[in-house]
């Protein structure tokens, strides 16, 4: 009867520690600044004049930390002007120069302090384009700033959730063993106290 005491024990031990883990590995994710719609959106085609992209994050932006950089497909820059930046809203003014698949790529850090970095591509048709023509900024984006494929912020995030998962493994580890050894320590032997 002792031992299957000693069970339950250790399994209630462990059900307490996966519950409180799994909520520690949940809660960090609903706080997460990553991209959580945009208009246009990813894979989008646009028939109407569009002079500005507008982002939308999970969490508010921090003003001084925001990039966005909108390039046609020959990759001449579209975007002009300093992004606005509205809590959890970013909005950047373009100047379309010609139709086809336009990419958009941006760099924010959220007022948690969490990088962003990712992109999306749209379609403009003949009908979107500036009707003036206004070819746009000739450059192309470079230096630091490169239209990325991916948020390393959720590279980072899963790394963080595996971090606490092989954590949680480890102390459901320590609490068996240390239950294992306390269970044992009961069920041993008392001296004999004859001589």
């Amino acid at each position: 009867m002792r031992q299957s005491q000693h069970w339950r024990a250790v399994r209630v031990a462990v059900v307490a520690v996966v519950v409180v883990l799994t909520a520690l590995v949940g809660a960090p994710a609903h706080g997460h600044t990553g991209l959580v719609a945009s208009t246009p959106g990813d894979g989008d085609t646009i028939s109407s004049p569009l002079e500005r992209v507008a982002l939308a994050f999970g969490t508010p932006i921090d003003p001084h930390h925001v990039e966005v950089v909108v390039q046609d497909a020959s990759g001449r820059t579209v975007s002009h002007g300093a992004a606005a930046v509205s809590g959890s809203s970013v909005e950047q003014a373009l100047r379309l120069s010609s139709p086809g698949e336009h990419s958009v790529g941006y760099r924010v850090v959220g007022s948690d302090g969490h990088a962003v970095v990712g992109s999306f591509t749209f379609t403009a048709t003949a009908a979107a384009v500036a009707p003036d023509g206004d070819a746009g900024s000739p450059s192309r984006a470079t230096g630091s700033f490169q239209v990325a494929s991916s948020d390393p912020g959720e590279e980072l995030s899963s790394r963080g959730t595996v971090v606490l998962v092989l954590a949680a493994g480890v102390l459901a580890l320590v609490v068996m063993t240390v239950v294992g050894v306390r269970g044992r320590a009961v069920r041993a032997p008392e001296p004999d106290d004859d001589y």
